[in-house]
């Protein structure tokens, strides 16, 4: 029987280790910004794309916000698709009269509400949730393998929603474990540096200056507890 350590062969998620923040939550952004551009370049015509578009109003506040701030949709691009979504929203909008009746004009709200209730998934966050739930298999699958492990204790560790879930993936004792003292030992990390952090902005101690570590560990605490 061939007890080797399973191969680890992710290597975006290895090099997600050695950057900042939860290395799960990283893959899964990088992996919403590659969709994006993809589609906002490539596929703003493309008749599969432009349905599913239509089932979810294009994307989500979160994945919206993505856009505008990144500068990932052009200009071109994005009044392609939403000058389309609009059109299919006008179809269904419900139409102003001040001669409507009551009941008339609840039906047709209600017709309206109940549309936007029904939308499908925005397409982004759907992508983000398949690339996460692979990254976690495949962490799941490798726990007793070296690079993976050396990867991990260099890591900012995972945030908790990430950590929960690769949790209920695993089963064997020594792998819970090393979950747990992981993480353990990141928050310990982060709550000594905070504390450096306060105790160095009181006046007795204003001469000694904040390491770089320091002064983004809050940023770090926050990731992991959001």
């Amino acid at each position: 029987m061939n007890n080797a350590p399973k191969p680890f062969s992710h290597h975006e998620f290895l090099e997600a280790c050695t950057q900042t923040g939860c290395p799960v939550c990283r893959i899964g952004a990088q992996t919403v910004r590659r969709q994006l551009k993809s589609l906002f370049y490539e596929y703003v015509n493309d008749r599969e794309m432009r349905a599913n578009l239509v089932k979810s109003l294009g994307f989500c506040a979160e994945h919206t916000r993505l856009l505008l701030s990144h500068k990932i949709a052009d200009a071109l691009g994005a009044s392609i698709i939403y000058e389309h979504l609009v059109k299919v929203i006008l179809r269904e909008f419900p139409t102003p009269s001040a001669n409507m009746q009551p009941k008339e004009l609840s039906r047709k709200v209600s017709s309206f509400v109940s549309t936007s209730d029904g939308l499908a998934e925005c397409p982004a966050c759907k992508r983000r949730e398949e690339a996460v739930n692979y990254t976690l298999s495949q962490i799941a699958g490798a726990l007793d393998n070296t690079i993976l492990i050396e990867a991990l204790e260099t890591s900012d560790g995972f945030c908790f929603p990430h950590l929960s879930q690769l949790l209920l993936r695993i089963s064997k004792p020594a792998e819970v474990n090393f979950l747990l003292t992981l993480t353990k030992n990141k928050l310990e990390v982060r709550q000594s540096e905070m504390a450096e952090v306060i105790r160095k902005n009181d006046h007795h101690h204003h001469s000694e200056g904040i390491t770089q570590e320091e002064a983004i560990a809050w940023k770090k605490a926050m990731v992991m507890l959001s």
